[in-house]
């Protein structure tokens, strides 16, 4: 018992060391601005924008292979505004026919 009050008496100046210690810690893991909880956050965040950088990049190569097409083949062209725009030549005339499902 005696032995054991002799290491508690040379503990205790550094109990403040511990403490200070030990409460910089725990700020630093979760209170801080670099916390654990916002690296994981922020991780989550890379991911999703990478994902969608990756599709906007795929969305970027079909935009411009279908400008390729629009921009080489007059017929083609033709066509895409027929059916997007509704164009119709002079003489033609047009019915545009609405399915009730997507009216509203």
């Amino acid at each position: 018992m005696l032995s054991m009050k002799k290491h508690i008496a040379k503990l205790k100046p550094y109990h403040f060391y511990v403490f200070v210690g030990g409460f910089a810690l725990i700020w630093m893991l979760f209170f801080d601005l670099n916390s654990v909880w916002g690296r994981v956050e922020t991780a989550r965040q890379i991911r999703k924008l990478e994902e969608d950088l990756a599709f906007y990049q795929k969305e970027k190569l079909a935009v411009q292979e279908s400008r390729f097409i629009l921009e080489s083949d007059a017929t083609e062209l033709e066509r895409f505004a027929r059916e997007r725009y509704r164009a119709k030549k002079t003489d033609e005339t047009l019915f545009v026919i609405v399915d009730p499902k997507d009216a509203d």
